[in-house]
């Protein structure tokens, strides 16, 4: 990984993934895998081969394997970027994953396997098995050559990036992506701006960037039915061609009415401390991303909720950092605090955290478990929308029991309530509504919960090939179904009229192939009876007749231009009035070859 970490002369530094330690070393300017491994680092200063110390330790390629497998864009070259949803699905795997076993990957039951392929689940990619995985030699050459750049002082460090700021605009207004880049041993030879998905990987979007190569770009916000959050990314490459990017979020707010979005609360994580201790509360990752946290409140509350009036005495309670001692104890007992944020419009947002406190120099003899209800969500009306508490652990290995309660007043019919994970179906809404359930988890004698919110928003219009108006739903089935998920076909902007609708929508069904990055063109199933030789007929389109459907493809454009100038059909786009190409024939007598009908040059291909 080519990462960047701060540390103290003579401070140990860790590296996790979520809750799953990766290793720990000595803090130096340049860190590598072997140095995370406890003897790997002094058996290659002994005298060991890299090769020798990649056997005696296997650890170090099942790192490697491990994080160029989760790798966002599967190129370690530009370093490694591990997707938000690692972070998220890894608490089920932190006790079962073991670096030291040879056989980590050798099959799909293996705990990292299933760990990474249910990543690429999370993130689209349903098909995976231990085929998916960086085969063992690609990860042990990424070692060695790691490690020869180390060994001769000529490790490149990656350039320094920063998209900037996240931005909240108005649909349709300009907006400026303001980034900036250096490159500590060299220069920044480029720079480049691109549309991604949240994990920073580009996608054809439909937005057009404006002096994408420059430090500054802009591009118009475009107009959205409700607010939207569209993601940019600054890639920076560097004299000796590698590259490091960061990405940016766009809020783009909807002026039909888009209200405030609220703030969220960060309590920070379940403590255990002893009697005498100062405990800090930290709510400083608490966040607002539409405007500011304006006021920060911690109270003591008790397992109702209710307020305290003779707790413990606060110490700056009204900042984001508040302190307490905590109170001499005889037996473990359980302090609940709630942090309560507003923003700049009034909105607020409230977490908990819970600090067991343990009588003074004795262990405790039972620590409460840490309750989790997993992120936020949103929901479409319809939807099965599922409650997963699998994050939740106890520091003692008690096996924990689960019980699930919603605490707002819609009527909903929960699944598996007392169960790790339960589930229910999106109630019918007419407008955005938030859900709010509470879990709680007991190891029989202490307990904990949790608190997670749903907002159901309501379903979108139905496509119907009948009905013009639902033109963009209909359109939408030829992008992989995320609705936040631009369609780069070419003929985005089109928009049939009633007559020539119902042809239109089953020509996007033919030829939806459910990847958003792909053009969507329809298929040739089987080469049609041309009435003459086919290499003659094709031979009119491309110089290399042997592959009958590339020859449609190559020649589509050059007949849609001479016979469409003005591009006024769905299929022909990008033709040019002022330049028709030279054909070797009139393009209707080239079409009539092919088929009877040559009103539609696309259909007729």
């Amino acid at each position: 990984m080519n990462g960047v970490f701060s540390y103290r002369q003579g401070d140990a530094v860790s590296f996790r993934l979520g809750g799953l330690s990766l290793g720990s070393a000595q803090g130096a300017a340049i860190i590598t895998l072997l140095d995370l491994v406890d003897g790997a680092r002094a058996a290659a200063n002994s005298g060991s081969s890299t090769d020798e110390v990649l056997d005696d330790f296997p650890a170090i390629v099942n790192l490697a394997r491990l994080l160029q497998s989760l790798d966002v864009d599967g190129d370690s070259g530009n370093g490694i970027q591990i997707p938000s949803e690692a972070a998220q699905k890894v608490s089920a795997y932190v006790n079962s994953i073991d670096f030291t076993d040879p056989d980590m990957f050798a099959d799909s039951d293996k705990p990292a396997v299933k760990f990474i392929c249910e990543v690429k689940a999370a993130r689209g990619i349903p098909a995976c098995s231990e085929s998916n995985i960086v085969d063992e030699d690609a990860a042990r050459s990424e070692v060695k050559d790691t490690e020869e750049q180390r060994r001769t002082g000529n490790i490149n460090e990656l350039p320094i990036v920063s998209a900037g700021a996240d931005l909240v605009v108005a649909e349709a207004g300009s907006v400026t992506l303001q980034g900036s880049a250096q490159d500590n041993d060299g220069n920044v030879t480029g720079t480049l701006w691109q549309q991604t998905d949240r994990n920073g990987v580009a996608i054809n979007g439909s937005i057009e960037i404006n002096n994408p190569g420059s430090l500054t770009a802009s591009f118009t916000a475009p107009e959205v039915d409700q607010d939207r959050i569209f993601y940019f990314s600054l890639t920076a490459t560097d004299n000796d061609g590698d590259r490091a990017s960061d990405t940016v979020a766009v809020l783009v707010r909807d002026s039909s009415g888009g209200g405030n979005a609220r703030p969220v609360a960060n309590a920070g994580v379940d403590q255990n401390v002893e009697s005498g201790e100062v405990v800090v509360l930290d709510g400083s990752n608490s966040e607002d991303l539409d405007g500011q946290i304006t006021s920060y409140s911690w109270s003591q509350i008790d397992e109702d909720g209710n307020s305290v009036s003779n707790g413990v005495a606060l110490q700056n309670g009204d900042t984001a950092e508040a302190s307490f001692t905590a109170p001499s104890v005889d037996v473990i007992t359980q302090l609940r605090f709630r942090l309560t944020v507003s923003d700049n419009e009034s909105a607020t947002d409230f977490d908990d955290i819970t600090i067991n406190v343990s009588p003074e120099d004795t262990e405790p003899e039972n620590v409460s478990p840490v309750a989790n209800a997993g992120d936020d969500q949103n929901a479409i009306a319809g939807e099965s929308v599922t409650l997963d508490a699998s994050a939740s652990s106890d520091a003692d290995g008690d096996e924990l029991s689960y019980s699930w309660e919603q605490t707002d007043d819609t009527d909903i019919q929960l699944t598996g309530a007392d169960t790790k994970v339960a589930s229910f179906t999106a109630p019918d809404v007419s407008e955005s509504r938030t859900l709010t359930f509470k879990v709680t988890v007991s190891d029989g004698a202490l307990s904990a919960d949790d608190h997670v919110s749903v907002v159901v928003a309501p379903a979108p219009a139905v496509c119907d090939p009948a009905d013009p108006g639902t033109y963009q739903q209909c359109f939408a089935i030829c992008t992989d179904g995320d609705p936040d998920t631009a369609c780069p076909l070419p003929y985005e902007d089109f928009s049939p009229n009633p007559e020539q609708f119902e042809e239109v929508f089953s020509q996007l069904q033919a030829c939806a192939d459910q990847d958003p990055e792909t053009q969507c063109l329809l298929p040739l199933e089987g080469e049609p009876e041309f009435p003459s030789q086919i290499e003659e007929v094709l031979g009119e389109l491309c110089d290399d007749a042997s592959n009958p459907q590339q020859c449609l493809t190559d020649g589509q454009d050059a007949i849609c231009s001479a016979f469409d100038p003005n591009s006024e059909t769905p299929f022909c786009g990008g033709g040019d009035p002022g330049t028709p190409p030279e054909l070797p024939v009139d393009p209707t007598d080239l079409l009539g070859e092919l088929c009877e009908d040559t009103s539609n040059p696309q259909q007729c291909l």
